[in-house]
């Protein structure tokens, strides 16, 4: 009876082409990371690419929640591991993961529903920050494994541990937002699998330590990898900025952004007027130099500036500071 088994066996690898029998062990496969909307301007070399600029991370939307089975609350979690990985001398990451970025239920001090676009922009302006990221999970359910004899491999008692464990399909796309507009800037899907089953135990704390070293784990550390040098790479070009957030008087401006962002007394920055025309509702659609600002007192959260300007332009609660 065994003989029998095992010839079974050989001749339906014959008949498959040879095609050899899982690994057994963790298994993961993250696909080619997709390229940047815009190549690396190698920020650090810059004294302008200095300041940290604020990102802003919010919840995963979810496409299909019966796809998370065995990972309830990942949408949150996984939004709150990526910020971790931003790097901190360049920007200044906040972890939002409580927030999702669907205008569902959303309304404005009038009482009419948000655009995203508006909800966005309230956003960045209450955590003061210069972009936004958000995303959402398209598909992370389990499927069979991908042997074409998988389900004849399951009927034999020498294969059938090969071929039980399920694979985990990872697919989740990132979108960036300019906080300022409420505008996207660009949006990546990241593509991943992995074995899932017999590693991942319900004790793990969601993407925690031991959860990391699962074979989901695994695959969902490279797409984080790929996804946090996307960030980077997208926003290392972008100049700082940040806006006049109230006024101290009649020539002094007190902007959102402070010594956490790498400002000091004496810096000097660009100041736009957003200009919006008839009929396109609240939206930026265009910014006019007024002078330019030095800053006098510099605060953890906040700077206090002055604005210099040849045309005699005041300055004005909203105005954008930039670097350039």
């Amino acid at each position: 009876m065994r003989l029998a088994r095992i010839a079974t066996t050989a001749l339906l690898l014959l008949i498959g082409g040879c095609q050899l029998i899982p690994e057994r062990g963790l298994q993961q496969v993250v696909y080619p990371a997709p390229a940047a909307a815009y190549p690396d301007c190698r920020a650090d070399n810059d004294p302008r690419f200095a300041f940290r600029k604020r990102v802003l991370f919010t919840r995963l939307g979810i496409r299909d929640r019966h796809q998370l089975r065995g990972l309830h609350g990942i949408e949150t979690a996984y939004a709150k591991a990526l910020s971790a990985r931003l790097d901190r001398d360049s920007y200044h990451p906040v972890s939002l993961g409580s927030r999702a970025l669907q205008t569902h239920g959303a309304i404005d001090l009038q009482g009419k529903r948000l655009s995203k676009a508006s909800l966005i922009a309230n956003l960045g302006r209450q955590h003061r920050a210069q972009f936004v990221v958000g995303g959402e999970i398209i598909d992370m359910a389990q499927q069979q494994s991908r042997g074409y004899y998988s389900n004849s491999f399951r009927q034999l008692p020498l294969l059938g541990n090969y071929a039980s464990d399920p694979e985990r399909m990872i697919v989740i796309r990132i979108d960036v937002y300019d906080a300022s507009s409420g505008l996207l800037i660009d949006q990546e899907t990241f593509r991943a699998w992995s074995k899932d089953s017999a590693d991942l135990k319900p004790l793990h704390t969601l993407m925690g330590e031991r959860f990391m070293h699962t074979a989901l784990g695994v695959a969902m550390n490279g797409v984080l990898e790929q996804q946090n040098e996307y960030i980077s790479t997208l926003l290392s070009c972008m100049p700082l900025q940040t806006e006049v957030e109230r006024m101290a008087g009649s020539e002094h401006g007190v902007l959102s952004a402070g010594a956490a962002q790498g400002l000091r007394p004496g810096d000097s920055f660009k100041v736009f007027r957003p200009t919006r025309l008839a009929g396109t509702g609240k939206r930026n659609i265009s910014q006019r130099p007024v002078g330019r600002m030095v800053l006098n007192e510099v605060y953890a959260e906040h700077a206090l500036g002055t604005l210099e300007s040849d045309t005699g332009a005041t300055l004005r609660q909203g105005d954008l500071v930039r670097v350039w």
